[in-house]
């Protein structure tokens, strides 16, 4: 069962790309949230360029041990 999302990581597009590839490599689905498209799409501008990688609680530790595997900190 699905439960609430947590940040795991918030970075450039290269790493979450990699970061993102590495989840699903083991069935996690990240949820990637990008701040500038949506206020591009919005029709205002946002500072910055960080993206955000969003995991549901329970496949937290998993994805915790990917992210230290990849050598990258928490969100």
């Amino acid at each position: 069962m699905k439960t609430e999302l947590k940040k795991l990581y918030e970075g450039d597009l290269s790493t979450v790309t990699l970061l993102k590839a590495a989840l699903e490599a083991v069935e996690i689905t990240p949820i990637v949230k990008d701040p500038m498209a949506s206020a591009t799409i919005a029709g205002y501008g946002a500072l910055g360029g960080a993206q955000q990688v969003f995991v549901f609680e329970d496949q937290w530790e998993q994805a915790t041990t990917i992210l230290r595997e990849l050598n990258l900190n928490e969100g």
